[in-house]
């Protein structure tokens, strides 16, 4: 990922170009996307930062579980993952935990995870 919204992108010393293409870099850098609750990079911090919280070093059960064409549900150590990988909203997975992360919006108790949407829940019962 560049790191800011220079010429080089951060990658080399100002007048210098860098030997690869940097792409949109006014927008795509380290430098935007820290502070923007929706960005990429805010989205990785927040999982990594959830999985040291739920895991705290150690290694979790996978358990995959029951779900529709298009949709990858599965469960490790106290977390239920799903992911909606259609065009169309899908009905949450039951039952529903707390929300501990998501990917957009339309995540509420009993309602449906929207077109590509990642939820991240407490397991029920854990």
């Amino acid at each position: 990922m560049q790191w800011d919204a220079s010429p080089s992108a951060g990658f080399t010393a100002e007048g210098v170009t860098p030997w690869l293409p940097v792409g949109d870099n006014a927008s795509r850098n380290v430098a935007a996307q820290r502070e923007d609750p929706a960005s990429t990079l805010r989205l990785v911090r927040d999982l990594m930062a959830l999985r040291r919280t739920a895991f705290a070093g150690q290694l979790a059960s996978y358990k995959r579980l029951a779900s529709p064409p298009g949709v990858w549900t599965y469960r490790s150590g106290r977390l239920m993952v799903t992911a909606n990988f259609t065009d169309h909203p899908v009905p949450r997975p039951r039952p529903a935990g707390a929300v501990l992360l998501t990917t957009g919006p339309g995540a509420q108790p009993g309602g449906s995870l929207g077109p590509w949407q990642g939820l991240v829940t407490r397991a029920a019962g854990a």
